[in-house]
């Protein structure tokens, strides 16, 4: 798809006279950059719509999370605003949540408590 658009809307447009292999070099690095470029703005979209769809489609399964920190960090942003993450289990999978930004300091062990929920996709995320 790419190399077609490419030689047939692009090429068109270059009047610049150079060498062959010049000119070849440049086809196939536009041609790769057009393909990386296409990939990346195909998988944003992917990850966007199963996001959104997660969320705005099918039943939510709201459930109270109340595990225990099992990892805590901080970070300073560039603007000077103290940000924490904490880790916890997925009550339902038992996967680790990993870097979940939360309003207040925890220490590993506290209990994280929030109401939160599944959507279609069976993602867990956290409502208005």
């Amino acid at each position: 798809m790419c190399p077609f658009f490419y030689f047939k809307t692009v090429k068109p447009l270059d009047k610049e006279v150079i060498s062959k292999r010049k000119e070849k070099a440049r086809d196939i690095v536009s041609i790769i950059f057009m393909v990386i470029t296409t990939t990346f703005i195909s998988l944003g979209t992917t990850f966007s719509l199963i996001i959104t769809t997660n969320k705005w489609f099918g039943n939510s399964e709201v459930v109270l999370i109340k595990k225990p920190v099992i990892g805590y960090s901080s970070n300073v942003t560039k603007h000077g605003r103290l940000t924490h993450y904490i880790d916890f289990l997925n009550p339902k999978s038992h996967d680790t949540i990993n870097n979940f930004e939360v309003f207040k300091r925890y220490e590993t062990g506290d209990i994280f408590e929030k109401e939160m929920s599944y959507g279609a996709w069976g993602i867990l995320y956290a409502g208005e």
